[in-house]
């Protein structure tokens, strides 16, 4: 099924006929595809999204993510970027965000000889949790 009812130019909440057509897609047993974002959903919203937003198991945007697309947790599977040719300063957000990707991360790290350990490439000082929540310190040192 394809969810391209509402776009990223919405802005919740969603009523009337809108809202009715939004219950029949979380309702449907078939996978749904979302195109630019779930109907719905507030594009430039971090948090967790209220009101109704259609399930999506992917979602296919356009030219870059959107703020919702990345901290939202809007999908069950992919977000999709497809290029379709916009210029840069329509990349451009006022939100001061990048996206750093394996590709960005790749040119920075060279190849390590197969007999060397991370011990060989410097060390770390995690400061961090409280009493009884040091599980997220504890797993950055491994």
């Amino acid at each position: 099924m394809i969810d391209a009812i509402l776009g990223t130019g919405f802005r919740p909440p969603v009523s009337g006929v809108y809202a009715e057509a939004i219950a029949k897609i979380n309702a449907a047993s078939a996978p749904v595809i979302s195109v630019d974002i779930p109907s719905g959903a507030d594009a430039d919203l971090v948090g967790n999204q209220t009101g109704a937003v259609s399930r999506s198991n992917a979602i296919v945007t356009f030219t870059a993510p959107r703020p919702a697309h990345v901290f939202g947790n809007l999908s069950m599977g992919p977000t999709i970027i497809v290029p379709i040719g916009s210029p840069d300063e329509a990349i451009q957000s006022s939100l001061n965000l990048n996206l750093t990707t394996p590709a960005d991360v790749a040119v920075l790290l060279k190849p390590r000889p197969r007999d060397s350990n991370k011990g060989m490439y410097g060390h770390v000082l995690v400061v961090g949790g409280s009493v009884g929540k040091a599980g997220a310190a504890a797993m950055a040192g491994f």
